[in-house]
């Protein structure tokens, strides 16, 4: 805003020097006045709570004219904010669905965002702009983080409601560490079991159970420490 002020400074300043210089013809430096100030106007004025507003696309450059930071509207009046590092490249950008970090080939690397469920994100990008890892929310207000292999496959998710789950390269979870009733329960299984094949957990006395099941899902091995048994 100081910037502005001052531009408007400098452009009165040029105006009345104008006409100082101009004073042999008084018609043509009205003239020439009118049509300044209908510039400046039309690019800066204040608005209805006494703040000065410039129209934009509105431009911040260096001593050399080289642009750093620009501020703008899309086509669909989205305010639009756009910066460049020292050397030129592509650095941040910031619009209506949040803040885009790039690095110096024009990739993003990161972004603060709102996703398709309209839901706050923070991404990590990887690749030309491909998903690494992700920190968001559910409909339900659930926080989770989403890791991704290289080639963008989920390979793990931490779940406020439940916990951790691992999955394999079809995304079918086959390893999880979860909350079951306010008890702890680590547990495997294949892609196709719907239900744990192995899980270590606690009983009712505090004591630690491990169970082994078949593949139709009927515990064959049982280890329960609070009763000394093995069934």
């Amino acid at each position: 805003m100081r910037t502005i002020a001052w531009q408007l400074s400098v452009a009165l300043n040029v105006v009345l020097a104008t006409l100082v210089l101009s004073a042999s013809s008084p018609r043509n430096d009205i003239s020439n006045l009118e049509q300044r100030l209908a510039m400046f106007e039309s690019a800066i004025r204040i608005g209805p709570d006494g703040a000065m507003q410039a129209r934009g696309p509105f431009q911040v450059v260096d001593a050399q004219g080289k642009v750093h930071v620009s501020l703008m509207l899309d086509g669909s009046n989205n305010g639009r904010v756009v910066t460049w590092d020292a050397a030129g490249h592509l650095s941040a950008m910031l619009n209506e669905a949040g803040l885009n970090v790039h690095d110096p080939a024009g990739n993003r690397v990161a972004g603060v965002t709102r996703g398709l469920d309209g839901l706050g994100r923070v991404v990590i990008y990887h690749n030309q702009s491909q998903t690494a890892a992700e920190l968001a929310a559910d409909a339900a207000g659930n926080g989770k983080i989403m890791s991704y292999t290289a080639d963008g496959k989920l390979r793990t998710g931490l779940y406020g409601q439940t916990g951790l789950q691992v999955f394999d390269d079809s995304e079918q979870s086959v390893a999880s560490i979860l909350n079951r009733n306010g008890r702890g329960v680590i547990g495997v299984k294949t892609a196709t079991a719907t239900r744990l094949i192995a899980e270590l957990t606690v009983d009712s006395l505090g004591g630690g159970v491990l169970h082994m099941k078949g593949g139709n899902g009927a515990t064959t091995i049982g280890l329960f420490g609070s009763q000394r048994i093995i069934a």
